[in-house]
């Protein structure tokens, strides 16, 4: 029951939504790198072994093959990040959910925003 709770809190704790790139932008900003980095402690510190998988997502502008390209580019940004602060690229898997998962309706650029993310997910 204790490594089931302790999984539970790794998970609350890094698998929050890195939001707020622009439409078709990719680049991660200084924001964005600051929540990395503290994840990437965080994995390092807590979660050594896991595999994770990155999430990229984007709004629902654009057609569906030109949002898997955009997600994916998002998913593998965040890795290649990750991978230079010390997490082993073969615990790493990236996937593009495109505009299949929006956390808000895509009404407004506030929403579009936080639907424009990649996720770490504990696999």
């Amino acid at each position: 029951m204790a490594e089931e709770q302790r999984l539970a809190e790794v998970k609350k704790r890094i698998e929050q939504p890195i939001d707020g790139y622009s439409s078709d932008s990719t680049a991660l900003s200084a924001q964005q790198k600051g929540i990395l980095d503290a994840q990437a402690e965080l994995l390092l510190q807590l979660a050594p072994d896991m595999q994770i998988i990155i999430e990229g997502h984007t709004c629902d502008f654009g057609t569906h093959l030109v949002n898997m390209s955009i997600a994916q580019k998002r998913a593998e940004i965040a890795k290649n990040y990750l991978v230079q602060k010390g997490i082993a690229a073969n615990r790493i898997t990236t996937v593009a959910k495109a505009a299949t998962e929006p956390v808000a309706p895509n009404a407004g650029e506030a929403n579009r925003k936080r639907n424009r993310r990649v996720v770490i997910v504990i696999d």
